[in-house]
C-alpha cells in the first residue's frame, strides 16, 4: 500500500462518517491505528495487510469506549481519554495481543483451568 492509498482511504472515511455516522472521531482513530498497525508489521502480501488492516479497524470500533474507560481509569483523574483515542489504540493493539496469546495457548489456557 502506497501514500496515495492511505490518503484517500482516510478521505473516504472521513467523508463517509461525517455524513453518515455520527461515531466520526472513533472510526478516524481505529483507521489511523489500524494503518499503524499494518505499517509497523512485516507482512508480505497486499491481501494479508487488508484482511489485517479491516480486522484491526473493525476492532478498533468496537472496542473504543473500552478502551477509553480503561485509559481513563489508569491515568490520574485530570486526565480523560476520548473514545477516538481509545479505538486507536485498541485497533494497534488488539492484533498484536491476539497473536500473543495465539502464540502461547497453552499457557494462556492454563491460568483458566482448575489444578
Amino acid at each position: 500500500m502506497n501514500h496515495t492509498f492511505i490518503m484517500i482511504l482516510n478521505h473516504m472515511l472521513s467523508y463517509l462518517n461525517l455524513h453518515l455516522m455520527s461515531r466520526f472521531g472513533v472510526a478516524m482513530g481505529a483507521s489511523t491505528g489500524a494503518i499503524y498497525y499494518v505499517y509497523t508489521g512485516k507482512f508480505q502480501s497486499k491481501s494479508r495487510k487488508i484482511t489485517l488492516f479491516i480486522i484491526s479497524f473493525m476492532f478498533g470500533v468496537i472496542s473504543a469506549e473500552f478502551a477509553a474507560n480503561f485509559l481513563s481509569a489508569i491515568t490520574p483523574s485530570s486526565v480523560v481519554a476520548e473514545t477516538s483515542f481509545g479505538a486507536m489504540i485498541s485497533a494497534a493493539l488488539c492484533m498484536k495481543i491476539l497473536k500473543a496469546i495465539g502464540n502461547n495457548i497453552n499457557d494462556f489456557v492454563s491460568l483458566f483451568k482448575k489444578s
